[in-house]
Order: C-alpha cells, then sequence, then structure tokens
C-alpha cells in the first residue's frame, strides 16, 4: 500500500508530465486510502478545481483581456498598413522620376546622335568625323553656303541669316534648316513651284505649317530635290532663250536685229517657225 504522500507525489509527477492514466490511478489509490476525501492539487499557480463564479469571473476577465488586445492589434496593423501604404506611395513616386529621367535622358541621348549624324551630313567629304564633334560653325561654312544658292533658285529674293564660324554647330546647323524650311515655304505660294513640290511630296497635299514642323533630314531631302527641279527648269527657260538668239542671228538679213523692238519682232517670228507660243 502506498502512503498519502507517496500519492501525492505521483499525482504530480502525472499532473506534470501530463499522464491522464497515471492520474487517475493515484486518485483512485488515494480514495482507497482515504474513501471520502477531497483531492485538491495544488501546483503553484493555484487550485485545479474551480467553482461556477470562479470560472465565470476568469471567463471574463479573459475576454477583456483578449478585447484589449484586439484593439491594440487593429491599431497596430491599422499603422503599420498606414506606414507600408505610405512606403510603397515613396517608392512607387521614386520609380516615377527615375523613368521619366530615363525617358529624359535617352530623348536626350537620340538627339545628340541625330545632330551628330546630321553635322556628319553637312560637313566636307573626309571631314564628317570632326564636324560630328565639332563645337564652333567652321565645318558648316559650305553647307551654308550652299544652302543659300539653292534658297535663292526657289526662292529668289529670300532673307539670309547671319553666318557666326565661332557659333556652336547645333545653333547653326538649325538656322540652316531653319532657312530651308522658309525657302520652300515661300515657294508654296507660287502655282508652279507648288506643282513641283506636291510632285515631290508624292501628290499630296502640301501643308506648310505641318512641314515646318519636320525633322530637319525630311526638310533637306525636298529642299535639294526642290532646288534641283527648278534649277532644271530654269535651265530649259535660258536654253529656249537661247534659240530665240541663235536663230535671230542665224537667219537672213531681214531679221538683222536693230533695236529693241526689230528683236522682239524676230524672237516672234522664230518661235513661230519652231511652232511655238509667242508669248
Amino acid at each position: 500500500m502506498m502512503t498519502v504522500k507517496e500519492i501525492a507525489k505521483k499525482l504530480k509527477d502525472a499532473w506534470a508530465g501530463k499522464d491522464c492514466k497515471a492520474f487517475d490511478e493515484a486518485v483512485a489509490s488515494l480514495k482507497d486510502e482515504a474513501p471520502g476525501t477531497e483531492v485538491h492539487l495544488h501546483t503553484g499557480e493555484g487550485r485545479s478545481a474551480y467553482d461556477d463564479d470562479t470560472l465565470k469571473g476568469l471567463f471574463e476577465e479573459n475576454e477583456k483581456k483578449h478585447s484589449a488586445m484586439d484593439e491594440r492589434m487593429t491599431a497596430c496593423e491599422g499603422a503599420m498598413k498606414a506606414a507600408n501604404d505610405a512606403k510603397m506611395k515613396d517608392a512607387e513616386e521614386e520609380k516615377k522620376k527615375e523613368d521619366e529621367q530615363k525617358a529624359k535622358d535617352a530623348e536626350k541621348e537620340k538627339e545628340e546622335k541625330e545632330m551628330a549624324d546630321a553635322l556628319k551630313d553637312e560637313a566636307p567629304a573626309g571631314e564628317e568625323e570632326k564636324a560630328a564633334k565639332a563645337t564652333d560653325s567652321s565645318y558648316l561654312v559650305e553647307s551654308f553656303q550652299q544652302t543659300k544658292a539653292k534658297a535663292e533658285i526657289i526662292a529668289s529674293g529670300i532673307h539670309f541669316p547671319a553666318f557666326d564660324k565661332a557659333a556652336p554647330a547645333k545653333d547653326t546647323f538649325m538656322s540652316i534648316c531653319g532657312l530651308r524650311k522658309k525657302a520652300v515655304q515661300m515657294a508654296a505660294r507660287d502655282a508652279d513651284s507648288l506643282a513641283m513640290i506636291i510632285k515631290l511630296h508624292g501628290g499630296k497635299t502640301f501643308d506648310a505649317e505641318a512641314f515646318g514642323k519636320l525633322p530637319c533630314n525630311r526638310v533637306k531631302v525636298l529642299f535639294d530635290s526642290l532646288a534641283e527641279m527648278k534649277r532644271l527648269a530654269n535651265n530649259a527657260r535660258a536654253t529656249a532663250q537661247r534659240t530665240d538668239v541663235n536663230a535671230i542671228l542665224n537667219s537672213n538679213q531681214n531679221a538683222v536685229v536693230k533695236d529693241a523692238e526689230s528683236f522682239k519682232s524676230a524672237r516672234e517670228k522664230a518661235r513661230k517657225e519652231r511652232g511655238q507660243n509667242v508669248n
């Protein structure tokens, strides 16, 4: 038979080890030793059995603690979400700024490359690479002079911008491009020139304002083509006039030119003989 002390120890060990079977056996042994005795097991944390009122109070207290904890957790989660949202917003703003800066840098790099290529196209033969890196306009002298000559063919009497060798190459190039645009736009006011422009433009209606917004490389192509077409037309007219003069000089004595009036009559006669219009 076990003593009460031994049983009590067995109960404590079973409780500590959460051994339900051993605990029940110890309780049964204790009842055998002291029938009618209530068992109270002290674990250092209070009684092992509670009455209804005590349990109700404990449950209510526990509910209050849990409610307070829930409130603190909700407030904490709200604060953490707000902080996280603010952090994400800052990150998005930062990324947006970075993307915008990258786009600006890419656009700047593109413009610089296009300008370098344009300066190469404008440079004299053999000087392309130097012109692309030039800080002044010394390599654009020839291009400027050629542009002036062509602009005069396209739009006689056009006003030319000033040229400064010391000016930045980019500024001078844009001035040359502006002169080309202006010459074509002025030429479009003339019916014959407009017909040439439309032909060069693929038969499409010419919009002077839209043309002014075109990239300089496209403007140069139309400008050069129009200048050549106008030059050929001018040469054709000049050749026709020289033909008139040659016909007059090689005709019989009755066509001798004595004054302006006789020249006019002789020219008209020569044109009629060739089947051309008199005017």
